[in-house]
């Protein structure tokens, strides 16, 4: 946990978010060494060469939403309770205007949509929170995501994302009250349908006599998440295994 006296508030530096002929573009100021220590991307624009070759300038993050900019910065400054709020929020709007299911999607689209500009911003730490929040959400609503969160996933995605790791399993062990015919759908992802159709495949190598009674298949995202905290997780050397003390930061 941060505290003020952890990095020097004078340090700073600017990011422009969104399209600069857009009014929706935004100016934001970032402290140095909070975000160089967490993301990637940012640590990289923070190095003398970059610097020297743009002199005074900002960083320019212009293909961004400068809302899910905001929300991510909020993640660094004050971790998952930030994530957490910020969903709330978006999940109960002053006036509902749509559907349960339609707020559902939309708001598990924009949780996906916020991971995707960590790992853009290569911040495993902020993803970590961002897709826990994801499964939290789902197990307090009793809702899995559906065509257009997991149709962004596999189209903004590469085989092996725990993204898609984790819309398979939830296909696979949550969709039971799902209409099959979604699944269907012209537009539903076909490598979602491939990674589902491999799973059970492979569920028959392990159990050949009869793996559908197997206690396996009764599984839920939650009870795999109970079994394997880092199962939906990104990390490399700063970002160990949860419970794995983290290298020192400098910080």
């Amino acid at each position: 946990m941060l505290t003020l006296c952890s990095y020097d508030l004078e340090d700073t530096f600017d990011v422009v978010v969104g399209d600069p002929s857009s009014s929706e573009s935004t100016r934001f100021t970032l402290h140095t060494n909070v975000f160089v220590a967490q993301s990637g991307f940012l640590s990289a624009t923070r190095k003398p060469e970059w610097i020297a070759q743009n002199p005074g300038r900002p960083v320019d993050l212009k293909d961004e939403d400068p809302e899910l900019f905001q929300a991510y910065m909020n993640c660094v400054y004050f971790g998952f309770e930030s994530i957490e709020h910020w969903a709330d929020a978006f999940e109960h709007p002053p006036h509902r205007a749509t559907s349960a299911n339609d707020e559902h999607n939309a708001l598990f689209t924009k949780l996906i949509s916020l991971y995707l500009l960590c790992e853009r911003l290569i911040d495993f730490k902020a993803a970590n929170m961002v897709i826990d929040e994801i499964t939290r959400f789902s197990l307090n609503t009793g809702v899995i995501p559906l065509l257009a969160p997991t149709s962004l996933v596999y189209n903004s995605t590469a085989k092996g994302s725990p993204l898609r790791k984790l819309l398979c399993d939830y296909w696979m062990y949550d969709s039971g009250n799902i209409d099959r015919e979604t699944l269907l759908a012209d537009d539903f992802p076909v490598e979602c349908l491939q990674d589902v159709a491999l799973a059970v495949l492979k569920k028959f190598d392990e159990f050949p006599q009869n793996p559908f009674i197997r206690s396996d298949l009764a599984l839920s995202v939650r009870t795999l998440c109970l079994k394997e905290k880092c199962r939906y997780h990104l990390h490399d050397d700063k970002h160990p295994q949860c419970g794995v003390k983290e290298q020192s930061d400098g910080m």
